[in-house]
């Protein structure tokens, strides 16, 4: 009988120590996941950003239709949303919301990041679209000054439902 109890005590700690352990291993696993994405997408967001720059180059900042309807069409293929931001931060372009309808965006975390850097970048709730979205912002200089911003953004959304099925998954296994 001494024996039957020891072995069962035995037993159950041993199977309370894999447990601890694959719910460390999974928190570990989900944190390593979630910050590898994030990450990607801040990647591919900063290099979309600096594409466009480089295709918009001569009609950057010219203040007409043209610009607008050249970043719609980037928009409808790659699912991002384009600002273009004039060196104050008025929107001159947005793909999203008519240019004039939206505030200055001079002080927004990732604008005011790239100004002092090569990039920018926030991860927040956009308020325009109701979603979590990141930023990245792009300065754009001619000659050495600073004539303005090109801001893309993504939604967050299918990041977020995967790292939830993954959690709903972990805590299924557990």
């Amino acid at each position: 009988m001494l024996k039957s109890k020891i072995t069962l005590r035995l037993a159950a700690s041993f199977l309370l120590v894999v447990l601890v352990s694959l719910a460390l291993l999974g928190a570990y696993l989900l944190n390593y996941f979630h910050d590898r994405t994030m990450e990607k997408e801040r990647d591919s967001l900063i290099l979309n950003a600096q594409i466009i720059e480089m295709t918009l180059a001569d009609k950057l900042y010219t203040h007409d239709d043209v610009l607008a309807a050249i970043s719609q069409q980037i928009s409808r293929e790659t699912d991002l949303r384009i600002t273009i931001l004039d060196e104050n931060g008025t929107v001159l372009a947005d793909t999203s919301e008519p240019a004039d309808t939206l505030d200055n965006h001079l002080q927004r975390e990732e604008v005011q990041e790239a100004m002092n850097h090569e990039y920018g970048t926030a991860t927040r709730y956009s308020q325009t679209l109701k979603e979590n979205r990141m930023y990245a912002a792009v300065p754009v200089y001619n000659n050495g000054r600073l004539i303005g911003i090109i801001r893309t953004s993504a939604s967050l959304a299918a990041s977020e439902q995967a790292y939830a099925d993954i959690v709903r998954s972990i805590c299924f296994a557990l």
